[in-house]
């Protein structure tokens, strides 16, 4: 769609303001929207309308029409008019009563009360919700849920949320409150619950599954959203960052879009057009990149003309024009907006920031004199900047000193509460420090025995956080028992590194446990660790030559065969005991990144094949095509392609990203879903393999998990 000059039509908008439109089109718009003061009106009077409608109540037809007009048409009149003249409508204040017609033909629905609004109709099935307006008690929320595919006929399912304040912290470290209720099914085919929802919640956002927590409707992986609205319908400014907050790390167009609409409705928030800039510099490039550094800078000087004009300066404000200084790169503004901030706030995140990447820049080379720097910040400070405890932790750690090694972990711990696990299994490697980090690793391992079903992810099934849970469990207990070694506590040592590969399958686990229970004297449970490494189809040969050479007559004759056997038959019942498998269409197509259309089988080779599939319009990381790139080297050996797909549209940014990147997997879109039906809507973000056969296997694990399946389905090819 482009314009050319021209207006949006209302169908357009009624889209956008149904939030209908594809990611690619609704950027569009909101670009037309920003130059365009005729558009943003009707679209303004479209909320109006959908606000005034939710107070309608359409109107019942006579109890007679139906008799009426059967009279009419047996008497031969063949064109249905009034028989009464309609009563002119009473005056209102305010917006009159909307037609019926103009409802549906703006798009716009009836329902959902007070000012939090229902989000419902992206994907196959529907969430929508119904709120009381009272400011003070907490929301009863009524939620009706209208299922598609494996959920329709379940009694009863579970409505799983989690919901964010405006104050809550702006980190993944801090996911939300969990909310939950139980689904009942109506006779009608829809499920029904009511839920509390605090008067401070300005974002939630909800998922659906059944009561085993194995099938997940995530609404095709973007979940169902509600946000706090003012008077006028428009989410608040709160609500628009908390949301922005929670798609950051998994939905990067998704928090484009957001950062966008908190620049539409609240331009005068430095915020938004920070987080703007920021992921639409992505976008651009050369000439295009250099005018939106332009046009950022222009805007970054009137709000800072605006801003600092006050004689006492919101302080979040002035925070968000620093870090949009800092994203653009300008440093005059940058300098003169950080000494006003510090003046008025000299503890702010963004100050610290500067004051500490300042110091550790200076003193990277002198880590007595960088620990005692930062140090001195903490006290000043406190816990407001990741920075610095990562800083302080990584200084104590070159420093050496036990004491400042147990500080600074503690402070990292605090403000990185996600990482204390990797914490206490680092300092497991510093002498002096192993008791402590022992009973570290210890108190993790009661957590993980204690963890809850509210830990778990709203798009993660409870199969999933059990394996997940079991991996770090494992990788504890792996640490630990190293470390009992090392302390002469061989016995104790020995039970727990069996417990850590008990019920597991990670080679690279299995390596560090069997070579620690060889150096102990345990040689019949190192050799069926190694059997295991053998028998993984992802073990060069060079390195299952080098174990067996290592084993001597040990790695020889029938025990060892059987014991690989044995092995090998584990692996494949961990991958595929339980599979779910679809026999797609030999009509499905994908496309490639040019739009043209490619046959699923096209992409076989005449073999399996790994496909990663991305439900989120987001795009992929470094790390992430790391990641891939290195899988599709690993898989070349076996003759097993590896594609990533998306369910997006085609568009040229994909291309340059991935062709900047040196990506050499292939790419495939599958922008209308088809092969997300294949596994119904809770498929999100999974592993398919496909077999030899045509048939598509969801694999529940790892990406490492999906190519040891793929390589096991070449060998029964072969």
């Amino acid at each position: 769609m482009e314009f050319y000059g021209k207006h949006t039509t209302l169908s357009q908008l009624s889209r956008y303001a149904d939030e209908a439109l594809e990611p690619a089109e609704r950027l569009r718009v909101e670009a037309h929207l920003r130059d365009c003061h005729r558009c943003r009106g009707e679209l303004a009077f479209m909320h109006k309308i959908g606000h005034a409608a939710r107070k309608v109540s359409p109107p019942r037809p006579p109890s007679d029409l139906l008799d009426r007009i059967q009279t009419s048409r047996a008497s031969g009149h063949r064109v249905i008019l009034p028989v009464e003249t309609p009563s002119a409508p009473p005056r209102r204040r305010g917006l009159a009563l909307v037609p019926l017609a103009l409802l549906l033909a703006t798009g716009l629905t009836l329902g959902g009360l007070g000012l939090l609004s229902p989000d419902a109709r992206a994907g196959a099935s529907t969430l929508t919700f119904e709120f009381t307006r009272d400011a003070t008690a907490p929301r009863t929320v009524h939620v009706e849920y209208r299922g598609a595919f494996g959920l329709t006929g379940e009694t009863e399912l579970r409505l799983r949320g989690r919901y964010r304040t405006a104050s809550h912290l702006t980190s993944a470290d801090d996911p939300g409150i969990p909310i939950e209720g139980v689904l009942v099914r109506h006779p009608a085919g829809t499920h029904h619950t009511s839920v509390p929802l605090p008067p401070s919640a300005v974002y939630a956002f909800f998922a659906v599954e059944d009561l085993t927590g194995e099938t997940i409707d995530t609404n095709a992986g973007r979940f169902w959203e509600v946000l706090a609205r003012d008077e006028e319908g428009y989410p608040l400014y709160e609500a628009l960052r908390q949301k922005f907050v929670a798609l950051e790390a998994r939905d990067w167009m998704g928090a484009l879009e957001t950062a966008r609409r908190m620049t539409e409705l609240y331009p005068k928030r430095a915020e938004g057009w920070w987080h703007r800039f920021s992921y639409e510099r992505e976008l651009a490039s050369g000439s295009s990149l250099e005018d939106l550094i332009d046009s950022h800078r222009a805007r970054l000087a009137v709000l800072e003309r605006t801003s600092l004009a006050e004689t006492v300066p919101d302080v979040q404000q002035l925070g968000s024009l620093v870090e949009y200084a800092r994203v653009l790169g300008d440093e005059d503004a940058l300098g003169m907006l950080s000494e006003r901030l510090e003046a008025v706030h000299p503890t702010h995140a963004s100050v610290v920031l500067r004051r500490t990447a300042a110091v550790y820049s200076t003193l990277w080379s002198k880590p007595s004199r960088l620990l005692e720097a930062l140090e001195q910040e903490w006290h000043r400070s406190g816990p407001v900047s990741a920075l610095l405890v990562e800083a302080g932790y990584e200084a104590a750690l070159r420093e050496g000193g036990v004491e400042a090694i147990v500080t600074w972990a503690d402070r990292f711990v605090q403000v990185r509460p996600s990482e204390s696990a990797t914490v206490a299994l680092g300092m497991l490697e510093i002498d002096g420090l192993r008791s402590e980090a022992m009973s570290r690793v210890r108190r993790e391992l009661v957590h993980l025995d204690h963890a809850s079903d509210a830990d778990r992810g709203l798009a993660e099934s409870a199969g999933q956080h059990r394996r997940a849970v079991g991996v770090r469990r494992a990788t504890l207990l792996a640490g630990l028992g190293r470390a009992l070694a090392t302390e002469g506590q061989h016995e104790a040592a020995i039970d727990t590194l069996r417990l850590s590969v008990a019920d597991v399958w990670d080679i690279d686990l299995y390596r560090q446990v069997a070579d620690t229970e060889m150096a102990l004297g345990e040689r019949a449970d190192a050799v069926e660790l190694y059997a295991r490494i053998v028998a993984d189809p992802l073990t060069p040969a060079s390195e299952s030559d080098a174990l067996c050479q290592m084993l001597g007559s040990a790695a020889t004759g029938a025990t060892w065969e059987a014991r690989v056997a044995r092995s090998e038959s584990e692996l494949v019942e961990r991958l595929v005991g339980d599979p779910i498998v679809r026999a797609p269409s030999s009509e499905l197509a994908l496309t490639d990144l040019n739009g043209q259309a490619q046959l699923l089988f096209g992409q076989r080779n005449s073999g399996p094949a790994v496909l990663v599939y991305w439900t989120l319009p987001s795009l992929p990381q470094t790390e992430t095509i790391d990641e891939l790139e290195r899988a599709r080297a690993v898989l070349s050996r076996f003759g097993v392609p590896l594609s990533l797909v998306l369910r997006q549209p085609a568009t040229p940014h994909i291309g340059r990203v991935l062709e900047e990147s040196g990506a050499t997997f292939g790419v495939l879109l599958d922008p209308h879903g088809q092969l997300l039906g294949e596994f119904d809507t809770w498929l999100h973000r999974q592993h398919l393999v496909l077999d030899a056969r045509g048939r598509l296997h969801l694999q529940h694990g790892t990406l490492a998990d999906a190519m040891r399946h793929a390589v096991l389905e070449t060998r029964q090819v072969s």
